[in-house]
């Protein structure tokens, strides 16, 4: 049996406001009803900001705007990340690993 000493604890509430990529863009879809349209899309939350790496903000109506058509129907929020984030990864803007740097 362990002694509470031989215990390590990591305190990890200094990440829980601390979302990148895909999981920052996933937070700020929370309150859109799908199916959506860009357009309504663009309406609700155009001009929120997603710190897509630390330290690097993109404006969401910028990302959106480079996806689809202005007709385009999303049928659900990860339409809408999977076309954010292929158009940043082409940006070369990956997400990969952005949690941690």
């Amino acid at each position: 049996m362990l002694e509470n000493s031989n215990i390590v604890r990591i305190n990890i509430s200094r990440f829980e406001n601390e979302l990148y990529g895909k999981n920052a863009i996933a937070k700020t879809l929370t309150d859109v009803n799908f199916p959506c349209s860009k357009q309504q899309l663009l309406k609700l939350i155009g001009d929120k900001q997603i710190e897509y790496r630390k330290g690097y903000l993109i404006r969401f109506r910028d990302a959106v705007r480079n996806c689809f058509s202005s007709d385009h129907i999303f049928d659900s929020s990860c339409d809408v990340i999977s076309c954010i984030s292929s158009y940043l990864d082409s940006m070369g803007l990956s997400d990969r690993f952005s949690r941690f740097w």
